[in-house]
């Protein structure tokens, strides 16, 4: 009986392959920018997209393990948009981060949470300074981590470059 339900799995998982090949994750491009109007000064009610249910702000950066210290976080920025609830547990965000030393280089971000699964899309990130140096190309990223009603902590890991930590707070609108 068990060999049957894992051959049953398995060919529902191989037949519905093509289907998850045809989705598309949304990007955030010129056509939806004004949906996302992101700075750091206080956002008007104009602003905030229809289908957003609060705000997200945190930090991104890096996580590099030290064998005297262990798991260490390197803070690079800030990340704020936006995030809606689509179904039960499933999260859509849109948002963009910068670094601390320079906000004018923004990187867009946009992606889909499920439980502690997170997938989605980012812009190219192209920073350098003294402690390290980041080059990534526009890609599709994937996830792990957690969140609650008020904070999230992911790791997302894309096609290209380091792997990097978000984390933040949730603000119901």
């Amino acid at each position: 009986m068990k060999k049957a339900l894992i051959v049953i799995s398995l060919s529902i998982f191989l037949v519905s392959m093509p289907s998850f090949a045809a989705l598309s994750i949304p990007r955030l491009n010129k056509a939806n920018e004004n949906l996302l109007n992101l700075s750091n000064k206080s956002l008007n009610k104009g602003d905030i997209p229809n289908w957003a249910d609060g705000r997200i702000n945190g930090t991104w950066g890096m996580r590099e393990f030290s064998l005297l210290i262990g798991m260490v976080e390197i803070e690079i920025g800030n990340i704020t948009g936006y995030y809606g609830n689509i179904f039960g547990s499933i999260n859509y965000f849109q948002g963009k981060f910068s670094p601390f030393f320079n906000e004018n280089i923004i990187t867009n971000i946009t992606g889909f949470s499920f439980g502690s699964v997170i997938f989605g899309y980012i812009g190219d990130v192209d920073l350098e300074t003294e402690l390290y140096k980041i080059k990534t190309n526009e890609s599709n990223y994937v996830g792990i981590g957690g969140f609650n009603e008020s904070n999230f902590d992911w790791r997302i890991m894309s096609w290209t470059g380091p792997t990097f930590f978000i984390k933040g707070t949730f603000d119901q609108l």
